[in-house]
């Protein structure tokens, strides 16, 4: 269940059989375009968030569930109540055509649109991405992760739930201006978040060298360049590997102590991750895969690691020329 509802109105979904298939459902109908309208307690604020429910015997629509309302508390009071043989039962219900979510889309190109993903459906995306990444992200003894990629997206979804599945700890961090610390505080083995949160840090990292004067620009430059140089060769020089233990010490270091310094992998989605940018974490230490999902016909992908093609996510060709080195 989604707690919060993103967009004016809910949308209401019928189903279109030729993405039945693919286990979801694009088909949430715009309700401008609709003649009746939902029942008042699904309609919420141009904010986005829901609007407080009418209490009439009267209303039929559903009481949306809001996270920072208390909602799981309510949940957790409501499930005290249901005994360990009606949870089986209701377990051993479930078939592979029934709904397990509904993914709203951002409605960053558009109004959201709720899309209709089964069992089946949902399972088959977790399949692609977590036999390619799973065992990456499990080579840790406490595999943990700060997840920021969107979940009105069916990528973050995945990836919440191949963590969840492979018993890994997940943290949720929704407020950017809390990175520094979420990072600090739980220090991720693996981060999943959306290109903006590692233009953040470089910029960061950037300004601060700024603010030490012109010598402090000059060596975050060289810095940068150099760890550019190293993400994209397969076989670095003498001087390069030099250049790289110098700065290392100097500025790599202190980048891996901001995201929390035990991150060996980053996965990033939601949007494309600058090729600068992609080489410039993976010559400062952390592997970079790069995802993707359309989230109306619930298709995922992801890079497979050690063959990482910059700005794709199919796999690449073993010695391509921007493959990327962990530091050595």
């Amino acid at each position: 269940m989604d707690a919060a509802v993103p967009g004016e109105r809910l949308c209401r979904h019928r189903r279109r059989p030729r993405l039945r298939d693919l286990g979801a459902d694009p088909g949430g109908v715009e309700p401008h375009r609709r003649r009746r309208q939902p029942p008042r307690s699904w309609r919420t604020p141009r904010s986005g968030r829901p609007a407080p429910s009418t209490s009439s015997p009267t209303s039929t629509g559903p009481t949306p569930l809001v996270i920072d309302e208390g909602a799981l508390a309510r949940i957790e009071e409501a499930a005290a109540s249901v005994d360990e043989e009606r949870l089986d039962q209701r377990a051993a219900s479930v078939e592979e055509s029934d709904l397990i979510t509904i993914v709203y889309t951002s409605g960053t190109t558009g109004r959201p649109k709720g899309c209709a993903i089964s069992h089946s459906g949902f399972l088959r995306g977790i399949d692609g991405p977590l036999a390619i990444i799973g065992e990456r992200i499990s080579a840790s003894d406490s595999p943990s992760t700060v997840l920021m990629l969107p979940l009105a997206h069916i990528f973050g979804r995945v990836i919440e739930a191949s963590t969840l599945l492979s018993r890994h700890v997940l943290v949720h961090e929704p407020d950017m201006t809390h990175l520094v610390q979420a990072f600090a505080t739980h220090r991720p083995t693996y981060i999943g978040s959306v290109p903006r949160v590692f233009e953040k840090v470089h910029a960061s990292a950037s300004a601060a060298a700024r603010a030490k004067g012109e010598r402090g620009a000059k060596v975050f430059a060289a810095a940068e360049a150099t760890a550019v140089e190293w993400a994209r060769t397969d076989s670095p020089g003498l001087g390069l590997r030099v250049r790289h233990a110098l700065f290392d010490r100097l500025v790599y270091r202190k980048l891996r102590a901001a995201l929390g310094d035990e991150c060996r992998t980053i996965i990033s989605g939601g949007s494309a991750l600058s090729e600068h940018l992609s080489d410039f974490f993976a010559g400062v230490g952390p592997e970079i895969i790069e995802g993707y999902g359309l989230t109306e016909v619930g298709v995922t992908s992801a890079n497979p690691p050690g063959r990482t093609r910059v700005g794709t996510v199919r796999g690449a060709h073993a010695g391509h020329p921007h493959g990327h080195r962990r530091p050595g």
